[in-house]
Order: structure tokens, then C-alpha cells, then sequence
């Protein structure tokens, strides 16, 4: 079992954990709350800065062709209602 330790750079709002004894910022890993899903009640989950940067940059990118791509965008769109119908229908 690892031993961590756990720092925030801003009094709790953003926290990171280490392996105790690394200094290397590749180790670091941070907190990132989600909601929970039915069955699951885990409301965090920890992995590395890297991953939270490359879901948020691809999210901006992905914005980025919907503004300039009408046919991405109408899809997008029907994607969502149909992805919305489909939480309602399983209480996601």
C-alpha cells in the first residue's frame, strides 16, 4: 500500500497527492470530484494533472470545430438530446 503525501496550494479548494519521498511532478496526481453515478458512491476520483489538461483541452478543440462546422454541430446536438434522453431514462 502506498503511503502519500497530500498537499494544496490553495487551502483545500485544489488538492494533489505524491508517493511519500518523490519530488518528481510526473507523480503528482490530483483530486477531481465528479458526480456519482447510481451504484457507484464515489464522489473523487485522483489521476494525474496531465489527464484533467487533455480532457479539457480536447473538449475546447472539439468546441472549436462545432463553431465552425454546421454539420458537426447539428450532429453534437443530436447527440445530446439523445444522450440526455437516455440519462432520464436511467436515472444517471
Amino acid at each position: 500500500m502506498a503511503s502519500w503525501i497530500y498537499e494544496s496550494p490553495d487551502g483545500g479548494r485544489t488538492v494533489t497527492r505524491r508517493p511519500f519521498g518523490s519530488h518528481d511532478p510526473n507523480d503528482k496526481e490530483i483530486r477531481v470530484r465528479v458526480a456519482a453515478l447510481p451504484g457507484n458512491d464515489r464522489e473523487e476520483i485522483w489521476t494525474t494533472k496531465n489527464a484533467v489538461n487533455d480532457i479539457v483541452e480536447n473538449a475546447f478543440i472539439e468546441a472549436m470545430i462545432r463553431e465552425q462546422n454546421s454539420t458537426v454541430m447539428e450532429a453534437w446536438e443530436q447527440y445530446q438530446v439523445l444522450l440526455n434522453l437516455a440519462r432520464e431514462h436511467n436515472k444517471v
